[in-house]
Formats: C-alpha cells, sequence, structure tokens
C-alpha cells in the first residue's frame, strides 16, 4: 500500500507503511504471522505519545522555544507561542491551523490501530494456535482499538454532550473492517464513543482478557475497565462509570505511599559543582513497576517547569511531583551562579525546578504520561459521589487516595468536614489536579468538566514580568478542540 493512501484515509497516520505492510514481509503478500505466538509480538510495538499540546492547554506547563518575550512580540507567532500563550482569537486560531501540518499524537494513536489491532483480528481466525489464546489476543486487540480512539477523540473532537454528541463531528473509527484504500467519514461523537464503548466492553465481556499483567504496556481486565470508567465519565453516564470504576478496583486497588518511599536525590547543583547539600527527598516510582499502574503509556519527564499557577490547584503537600520550597531554592541558586541570566530564556514564570528528575545518569525513571492508572479510579468514584449528592461518600474516597500522597504528621481527612456541594467539587478538582500533574489527563479532565458550569476553570499564565499581562484561557476558548492536521484535511475530503 502506498503512503499516500494513507493520508487519504486516516490523515496521514502510519506516515511510512500500512499495517499490511508492516507483516507482508514475504514475496506474494504471504504473510509470517501464522500462529498465534507471533501475532501476540504485535503487542510489543512501542506505545509512546507526545502529550506537549495537552501540557499547555492543560495548564500544566510553560514551554517556550527560545525566547519568550521575543516570541509573544512576533506578529506572526510560532505553534507553541500560540499555545502556551493562549491564544484563541480567529486570527491566531487560523494560523494555528496553517501551522498544523502534521500532529505525531494522532498519527501515534492510528498506528496503534493500524499496526496492532487490526492486524490481529483480521488474521487471528486464520492463526494457528489455542482457541483461549486466540480469544485474549481479540479482547487486548479491542481494548487498545477503544483506548486509542478514545485519545483521539479528546483532542481533536469537542466535549460531549448527550445534547448535541449526535450531530457534532466525531473522529474515524477504524475498524478491521474498513478499506484503507477509501477515505472514510468521521463518526458522530455520540457514534465515536458507542463504538469505544462496544469494543471495551466486547473485551470485558469476552472472559478473555488476562486478569495479571504480563507487561505495564499490555491491557488487563482491569485496564479495560478503567477505560470504560473514563469512556462513560465523558459521556456524563456517572452510575455506569462509577460501577466500572469499581470493577477495576476489584482488580486492583494498589496504592503506593509516597511519603513511606522517598529516597535521597542529589539536585542538579551537584553536577555543576554547586557550593552547599543539593540532595532531598524524592518519590520517583518506575510505572513500568508501579503497583498503581494499570496500563503505561511511559517517558521521562526531563526538563519540565511548572507554571506559578499551578500551585493553587495543587494541595499542600500532595507528594506526587515533590513540589516543595527545595526546588525553588534551587532555582535560585541557578540565577545567582550565572551572571546575567535571563529567567525568560527558554521558560518564563519558573519558581523551581518542578521535574520529576534530574541530570542524565541520576535514577532516571520512566513516569506513566497518558495510561490508566488506580487514583484515577478513586478520584472518578469521588466526583460520582459528589454528583449524587453522597458528599461523605465522595470525600472517603478522596481520603484512601491522600492517606497516600500526604505526610502522616500533617494528613487530615476530608470525611466530615467537608459539607457544601461547591467545596466538595473544589476538593475532587484539587485531587484531580494533584495526582495527574504533567499527565495528559488534566488536560482531558478539565475539557470534560468545561461543558458544566460548576464543575469549569479559567486557566491564566501570568506574564506581567515581562509586560504581557495575564493571558487566559476561557473554558469555551476553541483551543480545547485542537485542528486536524493538514495532512489529513487535504487528503480526506471528510474532514474538516
Amino acid at each position: 500500500m502506498k503512503k499516500t493512501l494513507y493520508g487519504m484515509i486516516l490523515v496521514g497516520l502510519l506516515g511510512v507503511t500500512s499495517c499490511s505492510n508492516f507483516t507482508d514481509i514475504q514475496p506474494k503478500g504471504v504473510n509470517t504471522l501464522s500462529t498465534t505466538d507471533q501475532l501476540e509480538l504485535l503487542f510489543n510495538n512501542e506505545i509512546t505519545l507526545d502529550i506537549r499540546d495537552l501540557q499547555s492547554i492543560g495548564g500544566d506547563i510553560v514551554s517556550g522555544t527560545n525566547n519568550i518575550p521575543a516570541d509573544m512580540t512576533m506578529e506572526n507567532k510560532e505553534r507553541n507561542t500560540l499555545l502556551f500563550g493562549y491564544y484563541d482569537d480567529s486570527k491566531s486560531l487560523e494560523r494555528l491551523k496553517s501551522l498544523t501540518s502534521s500532529d505525531s499524537y494522532y498519527s501515534s494513536c492510528y498506528s496503534w490501530v493500524g499496526r496492532i489491532c487490526n492486524p490481529v483480528l483480521n488474521q487471528v481466525g486464520t492463526a494457528k494456535g489455542d482457541d483461549s489464546k486466540k480469544a485474549a489476543l481479540v479482547a487486548e486487540a479491542k481494548a487498545l482499538r477503544a483506548f486509542a480512539h478514545f485519545m483521539i477523540a479528546v483532542k481533536f473532537a469537542k466535549a460531549y454532550t448527550p445534547a448535541t454528541a449526535s450531530q457534532e463531528q466525531g473522529i474515524i473509527y477504524m475498524t478491521e473492517t474498513k478499506d484503507i484504500q477509501v477515505p472514510q467519514k468521521p463518526s458522530t461523537l455520540q457514534e465515536s464513543y458507542d463504538l469505544m464503548l462496544a469494543d471495551v466492553n466486547a473485551a470485558i465481556n469476552s472472559g478473555a482478557m488476562l486478569k495479571k499483567q504480563t507487561a505495564k504496556t499490555r491491557f488487563t481486565l482491569g485496564a479495560a475497565y478503567a477505560l470504560k470508567a473514563h469512556i462513560l465519565m465523558a459521556m456524563q453516564q456517572y452510575t455506569e462509570a462509577a460501577n466500572a470504576a469499581k470493577a477495576s478496583l476489584g482488580e486492583n486497588s494498589s496504592l503506593l505511599d509516597y511519603y513511606s518511599n522517598t529516597h535521597k536525590e542529589n539536585g542538579w547543583g551537584a553536577f555543576i559543582h554547586y557550593p552547599g547539600d543539593w540532595s532531598y527527598d524524592v518519590c520517583t516510582p518506575n510505572c513500568l513497576k508501579d503497583v498503581e499502574t494499570l496500563f503505561a503509556i511511559p517517558d521521562y519527564l526531563i526538563g519540565m517547569w511548572g507554571e506559578p499557577a499551578i500551585e493553587k490547584y495543587v494541595e499542600p503537600g500532595y507528594g506526587r511531583f515533590t513540589l516543595t520550597p527545595r526546588t525553588k531554592v534551587q532555582y535560585l541558586g541557578f540565577e545567582a551562579m550565572i551572571p546575567g541570566y535571563d529567567q525568560s530564556q527558554n521558560m518564563i514564570g519558573i519558581r523551581g525546578w518542578d521535574s520529576p528528575y534530574n541530570m542524565p545518569g541520576v535514577n532516571m525513571e520512566y513516569r506513566n504520561i497518558a495510561g490508566l492508572t488506580v487514583p484515577q479510579m478513586y478520584i472518578l468514584l469521588a466526583e460520582c459521589s459528589v454528583r449524587d449528592n453522597k458528599v461523605d461518600d465522595a470525600m472517603g474516597y478522596l481520603d484512601k487516595l491522600r492517606q497516600n500522597r500526604l505526610p502522616a504528621d500533617t494528613y487530615q481527612p476530608l470525611k466530615g468536614t467537608v459539607s457544601s456541594m461547591t467545596d466538595a467539587i473544589e476538593k475532587v478538582k484539587q485531587a484531580s489536579f494533584s495526582e495527574n500533574l504533567w499527565t495528559c489527563w488534566n488536560f482531558i479532565q478539565r475539557k470534560r468538566w468545561n461543558v458544566e458550569q460548576a464543575w469549569q476553570t479559567t486557566l491564566s499564565h501570568d506574564y506581567s514580568s515581562i509586560g504581557f499581562g495575564i493571558r487566559t484561557l476561557r473554558p469555551e476558548s476553541a483551543l480545547w478542540v485542537f485542528p486536524f492536521p493538514i495532512s489529513v484535511v487535504g487528503a480526506n475530503p471528510y474532514i474538516n
């Protein structure tokens, strides 16, 4: 299959070869993946995702390209500047589209479908092997396919509103029966989510999904239930979502106590011979081994700087990313070491080295940047309980998580102390933001909440120190829906 056909159909999705070319390596089109063991190897494909767009709009990161004041002064601003500057006027939105020639996030998600899920589903019927193994492969392929399309929808489609979902454009849902050589029409938003549910329900109801993880990058029954919970939350089906979250916790409810699992680690100052003690307590669990991980999309988080405004959303002392005064001392020390150092260079508004990692060679461990976790289920259950006017139950779910995230000597339970719906909503939002910091999930959750006034948040970046005032991102901003890449729009007449 030719490369151009991919652009026509999946919007330039794979960019190199089709799923049949990926496996078709013998002359005359003879496929060598003829056994279940060989098909299972497809799940060893790398699962990666570039989430920088979602970090920018989700409110976690200010990531400049070179010099932020210069970037923001330019009349024709670069794509990254439009995002971290929250530029959503019509002219800026059109420029954002024109600068989105391709999108690796989009290509990655569809590549999981085209290189893993659909080849398995198409070939498992004729493969040699045990029937139970075939059923397990089919179930995993459908769960991963549902996840891939969910991740596409949360970035490129509007947030789901039941009253309008049947009229809104969704995404192309690429099943194994669709012809890759024919441009495909997007489903409606409702159809897109219904297809996700159908896939994940088929996986769950098959009874064939693995219950024990062979690797954190493989789907299990607990992960499938977690995905179902997220899909149903997006569809505002909260009772059903709570049932799925409880089922996921029934498979794995493990939580890691962050403060009991800290270790001393050298800060970057130790590597540039800055005088003084640069070691501090940190907890950096490797998501590929972490008991809380249900499904991992792993990556390093190196050099990520937290914008000061995020601190008002994080519960004080929340231990996930060690947001401590010590990190700010490190930044000030770095500024003092270099005469004339301009903190507007590369990043602006920085108060500290808020990355969970330091210099190369120092305990660099993978973080789960976009996968599914046990803590997410506790937070979703808390939200569902608030929506059901069961505030004590909601705070109880948050307390189970907070007990493992806050210092024992400062932890105070929320259950019995929070009574109003307004306060309960804020506590759920705070726990969600604190737990999901620097992943894609703050974007996903905030975008979902934006359709309801009681749950909305107006985000802001303060650029006053460099003369650009406070830039705000409104809940209704068009920036929450990213444009399809030009490679997609130009090749598929059904995409706009």
